[in-house]
């Protein structure tokens, strides 16, 4: 098994605004989601984009999508 080290999260100001204008329930799943990406960056429902998004993976929070780079 291999150890991660902790990994910093930083919130863009607008992706943090787009996360208050949601209702509470969607906003616990996404922060919840953001939080485990502090342990794991690239769980196995994350998917590393291609095209204009090289270097930035993708990971489904049922409807949403969080877009992150490493």
């Amino acid at each position: 098994m291999i150890r991660r080290g902790s990994w910093h999260i930083e919130l863009l100001p607008e992706a943090r605004r787009q996360i208050l204008s949601l209702r509470d329930p969607i906003q616990n799943r996404l922060r919840k989601a953001i939080r485990l990406l502090s342990e794991d960056p690239t769980p196995a429902d994350s998917i590393p984009m291609r095209g204009k998004g090289v270097g930035l993976h993708r990971l489904c929070v049922g409807n949403y999508r969080v877009v992150y780079r490493l």
